[in-house]
């Protein structure tokens, strides 16, 4: 018995040319190198990320600069945070520095209170004006924390709206820390002051 050899048509090359660059591709993706998340710039830090601080050293952090409030109230406040950015997807530690630096690291003495729960200054517009107040920790925590998705993207709230002010806003003005100097606080020098506390807390072991 006699096999011919069949050779393929022209009209089926057309189909197993793009097949075969297609598998081609197909392998070299298997093999390619992984994809790396980029690492937040210390020089000036995302908004937005998944980063959470170990609870040991925040408290390293918190407790050298207001020791009177406390191992379990820093614990509170940190616990209320890690939940608000877990929900809303903002950086933690950008978070807690600038809820450090707008409440005098909970020593407040400017016209916020501390029975206001509000961490952020929100709604204080100088002249006397207290702000806003929120019920407890965890729900002042939520709106400052809002308040920063605010400004650092596009993306609406993901938990209850408790942030008043979230629509003033001009979104996504401030992906970086740099950029809320000039808009959350009319102090230029503002970016360099929360990323200066930024580092002091990542550099703690």
């Amino acid at each position: 018995m006699t096999t011919t050899l069949r050779l393929p048509r022209v009209s089926e090359l057309f189909l197993w040319v793009p097949l075969t660059v297609a598998l081609a591709l197909t392998s070299c993706a298997t093999f390619s190198a992984p994809y790396e998340r980029p690492v937040t710039n210390p020089s000036d830090p995302a908004v937005m990320g998944r980063d959470e601080v170990p609870l040991d050293k925040f408290l390293a952090f918190a407790l050298s600069k207001n020791p009177s409030y406390g191992r379990q109230g820093w614990t509170n406040i940190w616990t209320a945070y890690r939940d608000a950015c877990r929900t809303e997807g903002v950086s933690q530690s950008v978070a807690l520095v600038q809820m450090s630096l707008e409440t005098n690291y909970l020593k407040f003495g400017g016209t916020v209170q501390a029975s206001q729960n509000n961490f952020a200054g929100l709604g204080v517009t100088g002249g006397g004006v207290k702000g806003l107040s929120f019920p407890d920790i965890r729900t002042g925590a939520l709106a400052h924390v809002q308040h920063l998705k605010a400004y650092g993207s596009w993306d609406p709230p993901s938990g209850p709206l408790v942030d008043p002010r979230f629509k003033y806003v001009k979104r996504g003005t401030a992906p970086t820390v740099s950029g809320l100097a000039g808009t959350w606080a009319a102090d230029r020098s503002y970016g360099e002051k929360l990323t200066r506390l930024y580092r002091q807390l990542q550099s703690l072991g």
